[in-house]
């Protein structure tokens, strides 16, 4: 994919693709689906560096995964998603598709860089650190209200991975998630489409009160992610504390929609009580709301 660097040019507002000729058009475009199938397999081997081969096949798959994150990054630096084209109806679908596809591969590798997290905790930890670094740098800049729905739950489906899977200590501390967050819980941001936007919750959330592999109950930093935690759900209820008994009266009779309940579906036990700690200290305000809006009284 670094090839396009020779073929770009700058424009307002993005880059511009400077291939014209139709028989370019038609080869770019095999190339570009090639490297989506490319991709694709080098994800699909993913199973064969974990377990009881990590240790014999590190050198290789760490060649791999960092190659993942350069081509992610260099996408989303130069965003791949924006760029115009001679045959925008044929090549930026398959540009799209290529940098989508090189965020579903990482994803792939999600159960070998939690194995490889275990391991940083007693060698070389500034490298492990590194590359999740430089891979959120990558990811984070796609989880926009600006991105393609296909590339942006690409991008999500990612993050929820590392957070779940990975999660490492440090990862809520690395500045584009602290981006993220403070995107999330900002009232004036624009809102993601729904599913994004329940994926994008559901990582911060599993960040903030899942436990981290291979720490002690003392380097957990608890206090520090319950805070985090608190200002997470202060702000997602924010709406939810806002309504009145006559807004919500027109309502009742409404649909649950799951998307607006995206927390506590990958918590285990020991952290249940993280998640519940903030809605405990607002009972008295969902007690007024019961009363004022539906007449229960407890």
């Amino acid at each position: 994919m670094f090839f396009l660097k020779t073929c770009l040019r700058c424009s307002v507002p993005g880059h511009r693709l400077n291939i014209t000729a139709e028989n370019d058009c038609r080869r770019l475009h095999c190339s570009l689906r090639d490297l989506s199938s490319l991709l694709q397999a080098v994800g699909r081997l993913a199973e064969y560096f974990t377990g009881d081969m990590f240790a014999a096949r590190f050198n290789d798959a760490l060649t791999v995964v960092e190659r993942l994150v350069k081509v992610t990054l260099y996408g989303s630096q130069i965003k791949l998603y924006n760029i115009e084209t001679a045959v925008p109806s044929v090549l930026k679908p398959d540009l799209i598709d290529v940098h989508a596809q090189s965020l579903a591969a990482l994803q792939a590798y999600s159960h070998w860089l939690a194995q490889y997290c275990s391991e940083a905790h007693r060698q070389n930890t500034q490298q492990f650190v590194t590359l999740i670094s430089t891979t959120m740098d990558a990811v984070t800049p796609l989880i926009s209200t600006k991105v393609q729905d296909k590339l942006l739950l690409s991008a999500c489906h990612l993050l929820v991975s590392l957070a779940t899977t990975v999660r490492p200590i440090f990862l809520i501390s690395i500045p584009s998630v602290q981006k993220v967050f403070n995107r999330i819980t900002d009232a004036s941001a624009q809102r993601l489409v729904d599913k994004a936007q329940v994926l994008v919750c559901r990582a911060l959330s599993n960040i903030l009160l899942l436990p981290c592999a291979n720490l002690s109950e003392s380097e957990q930093q608890w206090p520090m992610r319950s805070v985090n935690h608190a200002n997470l759900i202060f702000a997602l209820s924010r709406d939810y504390r806002n309504l009145k008994p006559s807004a919500v009266a027109s309502q009742r009779k409404m649909p649950l929609d799951d998307s607006k309940w995206p927390l506590g579906r990958d918590i285990p036990g020991r952290s249940i009580g993280q998640a519940l700690s903030f809605l405990c200290s607002r009972w008295d305000l969902h007690l007024r709301f019961l009363s004022q809006t539906w007449g229960i009284t407890l």
